[in-house]
């Protein structure tokens, strides 16, 4: 390598825009990352599977999976909706990296329930699904 320059892995983080994504970006963006932040070229939603095709022009080393529903009462008051986003997502976004055949470090990040301003339900408390 010259001139100072390095090879910087590559890295693909779902959920940029949340809380946790946006300060993972910030750290990403110094100069002294290990870390290039790979480009999204197009929206994608991970609830739709075909969204995921062909997203990746080049492969990550790594995936940071951050997106997902996190605000607790959301999830209480639609259980559903909070399945198919945090559960059937990941899902597919493993499927869509295993079809493209990633090899690379997958960290699944989950915050659903970690705020502690938020009352936490009755232990016997049932959902409705």
């Amino acid at each position: 390598m010259t001139g100072g320059s390095r090879l910087k892995k590559r890295l693909f983080v779902t959920g940029l825009t949340g809380f946790t994504g946006q300060h993972t970006q910030s750290r990403l963006q110094a100069d002294a990352s290990e870390w290039e932040l790979l480009p999204v070229p197009c929206r994608y939603d991970l609830a739709a599977p075909d969204s995921l095709e062909g997203l990746w022009p080049e492969l990550p080393d790594a995936v940071i999976h951050l997106a997902g529903q996190t605000f607790v009462p959301d999830a209480f008051r639609d259980p559903a909706r909070t399945l198919n986003i945090n559960l059937l997502g990941t899902l597919n976004l493993l499927r869509a990296f295993k079809a493209c055949g990633f090899t690379g470090t997958f960290l699944y990040v989950s915050l659903l329930g970690a705020r502690a301003e938020h009352s936490q339900p009755d232990r016997n408390h049932r959902m409705e699904v």
